[in-house]
């Protein structure tokens, strides 16, 4: 066992499960011991009939999450956004009201209106805008300003409301005088902002985590020498899916270098948030 763990650090492997009928006490008690935990119950897992266990074991057991670290799941599949950005706002202030309304308020703000299916996801322009209309010093990393999302749209009439409300943000952001930069080419960006006290809301595309090619908001909230961490807003009911996966999730920054270039032309967005002066 110890071996198969130093051999899954050694490829930064994040965490080892595994699955034990529940009648095995002797295993149990080896694995426990090890410091594996109980995560589900597998009801009638095995040909028996018996139950089972599956356990699991964070492996960067040095890397401890940041404590009082706000966390707050997206209550819709389109609202990954909003929930990023309350949770990057709670930890700049702590009054930050944080519920279901302020998330969908968000969304009604920053909505690009259509996505490939259902309801829109989350402008970048239209989510820095909201960041700003609550007091948060905010800026805006786009890696160019062409509207996103339109690669993974079908409909030429749903593209063409995008660019509409892509425009539209546009002219608001220049307005409120919001700082709009070009998307940093290395993670030394990404550190320095960290170290300066922002909170950067992150779009990823999430091929690497589900083999699907989605957009998706995250917030990033450290990044070491060899990981990023950050928060996922999505907690679905996958039984594979736990609170490992979701809080202060650690990357290798290989991996996440990759994870945040999203579609064919590797569209980038991020929106960072500090208090006002």
């Amino acid at each position: 066992m110890l071996t198969m763990e130093a051999s899954a650090r050694k490829h930064s492997a994040l965490f080892i499960r595994l699955e034990v009928a529940d009648d095995n006490h002797g295993a149990l008690k080896l694995y426990q011991s090890l410091g594996y935990e109980p995560i589900r119950r597998l009801h009638q897992y095995y040909e028996d009939g018996h139950d089972g266990y599956r356990l699991e074991k964070r492996l960067q057991i040095d890397r401890q999450i940041p404590s009082q670290l706000p966390y707050y799941t997206q209550t819709t599949d389109f609202t990954c956004g909003p929930a990023s950005l309350l949770m990057a706002a709670k930890r700049i202030n702590p009054d930050q009201p944080v519920s279901q309304i302020e998330e969908f308020n968000i969304w009604r703000e920053a909505t690009t209106i259509f996505m490939t299916t259902g309801h829109g996801g989350t402008s970048p322009y239209g989510l820095a805008l909201a960041a700003q209309k609550r007091g948060y010093k905010t800026r805006l990393w786009l890696a160019n300003e062409e509207p996103p999302f339109l690669d993974s749209v079908r409909s030429s009439k749903k593209k063409k409301i995008i660019e509409l409300i892509h425009h539209d943000f546009a002219v608001q952001a220049k307005a409120a005088g919001l700082s709009v930069e070009p998307f940093p080419k290395d993670i030394e960006a990404m550190r320095e902002a960290l170290r300066a006290g922002e909170q950067i809301i992150m779009l990823i595309s999430t091929y690497r985590m589900n083999r699907s090619k989605g957009p998706h908001w995250i917030w990033l909230v450290n990044i070491d020498d060899d990981f990023a961490y950050f928060n996922d807003p999505e907690v679905d009911e996958d039984e594979w899916k736990t609170s490992v996966d979701t809080v202060y999730v650690p990357v290798p920054v290989f991996d996440f270098a990759k994870m945040i270039k999203y579609g064919r032309n590797q569209y980038r967005a991020a929106v960072l948030i500090s208090p006002a002066d």
